[in-house]
């Protein structure tokens, strides 16, 4: 058998399992015009895309601080990703930070981390360390989610808004799902100072 020939069946070879990879898996080729990578080496979120839910902002940008310490403290025992965390609660609760959405730092379906996904996990998990693991919840109407995990307002040991820091320095969106409306207000003027100054994933998505 020649050279041609063998390069030709060779080449066959991996036509046929590409095709068989395709079939039993898309997610697992990238196909013309998918998302590029950013700079962690994942998948980009379409940043300069995003739809905000809300025209006029009126209310003063700064991140939140809890004055009421009467809110039981508890010890955080995971950082999930940006937006979600466990603590301490009736043995141990998730709880899904409101007002704000952060890049996943994996999905289940693909088990690919997201845009900036990896680097709103490291932030969240650096502020809750220096909160020495510690934090206190408060709660809007609506205390859980579908999926049974609580639904709060997630406050450091010195007294600000976990969930306000992270849209503030660029690394979560704000997000329509609070009922709350003046932190969703918040939120979104955090977001949009951000944007404007280039902070976090809106220095580096296109």
């Amino acid at each position: 058998m020649s050279k041609r020939q063998l390069l030709l069946g060779l080449l066959v070879v991996l036509a046929a399992a590409a095709i068989y990879v395709y079939l039993t898996d898309p997610e697992a080729l990238p196909l013309p015009g998918a998302a590029t990578r950013g700079a962690s080496g994942s998948s980009q979120l379409p940043c300069a895309e995003y739809k905000e839910h809300r025209k006029n902002v009126d209310v003063r940008l700064q991140v939140p601080v809890l004055t009421d310490k009467r809110a039981p403290v508890y010890k955080v025992l995971e950082v999930i990703d940006g937006d979600t965390i466990s603590v301490s609660k009736n043995g141990k609760t998730t709880v899904r930070l409101l007002a704000m959405d952060t890049p996943e730092k994996s999905t289940t379906r693909t088990g690919e981390v997201q845009y900036y996904g990896e680097e709103a996990y490291r932030y969240a998990k650096s502020l809750i360390e220096k909160s020495d693991g510690e934090v206190r919840l408060t709660y809007d109407e609506t205390k859980t989610d579908k999926y049974g995990r609580d639904l709060a307002y997630v406050w450091l040991k010195d007294g600000r808004m976990l969930n306000a820091m992270m849209v503030a320095d660029g690394y979560a969106y704000s997000y329509t799902a609070s009922p709350k409306p003046e932190y969703v207000d918040l939120m979104l003027g955090l977001m949009r100072q951000a944007r404007e100054q280039n902070l976090g994933l809106w220095g580096r998505c296109e």
